[in-house]
């Protein structure tokens, strides 16, 4: 699947970072963008997902329940989930405990799935894939920032000018939590137990 990138969010981001901006991205030839474009999207996606997800609330969560696949397991974790195909990182597997995720072949296909000791359903939240120049300001302001903060050091050259990009990106992002809804029926305020779930961290 071809990555689609926003125009948008990589100006903010090279805004950040004292670059100039561009027209546009074509992501089958990327041979003609500057060098710190190069870099941002090299760690584009990652960075989003990891930013809305320290969000936490907004458009871009989602609540869904996974029933465990009819795949052979092993002694030690005898079950597997399937994630989500439109997620971009996980949030919370919900009260179940012993859950690690791992990438396996699903359908001879290497997937990123949840095992787990317990054969009964699960409820998580997770970041899918959205239209992120549709999200409000201060969530795309966190965006910016963020995708600018991965690679500052690495286009600035400046310990002092990238520490500032990551401090801004840090603050916008409680600006960006504290800008939408608390809990809610559609939205529940949940504690980050997804952090329990072995490899999480590293999303």
């Amino acid at each position: 699947m071809t990555e689609v990138y926003s125009v948008s969010l990589i100006n903010r981001a090279l805004e950040a970072l004292g670059e100039e901006p561009i027209d546009a991205i074509d992501p089958n030839d990327l041979s003609e963008q500057p060098n710190a474009v190069i870099k941002l999207l090299g760690s584009y996606e990652r960075a989003i997902g990891q930013t809305l997800r320290a969000i936490g609330r907004g458009p871009f969560i989602s609540h869904v329940t996974l029933s465990p696949l009819e795949l052979p397991g092993d002694w030690k974790w005898p079950y597997r989930f399937q994630l989500p195909a439109d997620g971009l990182a996980f949030l919370d597997p919900g009260p179940c405990v012993g859950l690690e995720l791992a990438i396996e072949a699903v359908g001879g296909i290497d997937q990123e799935v949840l095992r787990s000791t317990s054969d009964g359903e699960i409820q998580i939240s997770y970041v899918r894939r959205c239209d992120v120049d549709l999200l409000s300001d201060e969530v795309f302001e966190a965006l910016g920032l963020n995708i600018a903060a991965r690679p500052a050091f690495q286009i600035v050259g400046s310990r002092d000018w990238a520490k500032r990009i990551e401090d801004k990106a840090e603050k916008a992002i409680v600006l960006a939590r504290g800008s939408l809804p608390g809990s809610t029926d559609d939205m529940p305020r949940r504690h980050n137990r997804m952090a329990r779930v072995r490899g999480a961290c590293s999303r």
